[in-house]
This record gives structure tokens, sequence and C-alpha cells, in this order.
């Protein structure tokens, strides 16, 4: 796969998300359903209009294209049950996994918290990541 269509695709997962369509890019961008359709069939997106659609989407260039690498890796499409233990029995690590899992930064992910629990945020993402979350 090219990385034109992983950007593509991640792009399109992306939009998938935060529950967007290309009827919502359109209107955001101010220009036609057919053109967006069109830029995304083709893969034909300029720089700017790139950096337009991730602004609609929250997100950056950088981010779009760690995503697009990330979606790409072999990594396990499932948790295994060990880790789906670990989820059910912290549901801070749950709530922390789960931002992580959309794409949200550190930053992010500790301004969606309730402010009693972002002093466990650090202890969250060590048990993620001794688990292999992240």
């Amino acid at each position: 796969m090219s990385q034109t269509d992983q950007l593509t695709s991640a792009l399109k997962k992306a939009l998938r998300a935060n529950g967007m369509t290309y009827l919502d890019v359109a209107k955001g961008l101010g220009i036609s359903h057919a053109s967006v359709k069109r830029v995304f069939s083709q893969g034909n997106f300029t720089l700017k209009r790139l950096e337009q659609i991730c602004a609609l989407l929250d997100t950056n260039f950088f981010e779009l294209a760690k995503l697009a690498r990330e979606g790409f890796d072999d990594k396990p499409a499932e948790l295994t049950l060990e880790q789906e233990r670990i989820l059910a029995a912290n549901p801070k690590g749950l709530t922390v996994f789960n931002q992580l899992l959309e794409g949200w930064d550190l930053e992010r992910v500790t301004k969606g918290l309730p402010s009693e629990w972002k002093h466990d945020v650090l202890t969250s993402l060590m048990e993620l990541e001794k688990a292999k979350l992240i």
C-alpha cells in the first residue's frame, strides 16, 4: 500500500472516529460533496487541503501521519483475555486507554478526565504499558 493510500485510509478512519461524513467535510471546507469524494477517491490532496481537513478533525498532519503508520503495523486487532481483565478491573485505565485509542494526546486525555483522576493518569499509563496495550 502506498503512503498516499495509507494517509487517505487514516483520514477516513479519523472521519469515522469523529462521526463525520464527506458531506460534513464539504460543508466545513466550503466545497462540493463531489469534490470531497473525488479528492478522497484519488488521494489527490494538496498540503493546504490536508491541513484544512486535519483542522476539521481537531488534529494535525503529524498525528495523521502517526495514525497512518500505526494503522498498518502488524499489531493484533484484538485484546488478549488478560488485557481484557486488566481493563475491566481498572475503569480509569480503561478510560485513558480508550482516549489514546481514539488518537488523543496526553494533554487532551488529562483535560477530559475528572480532576480527581488526573493524578492517576501516570499510574494508568504505566499499567497500560506493562500490559502491552500502549
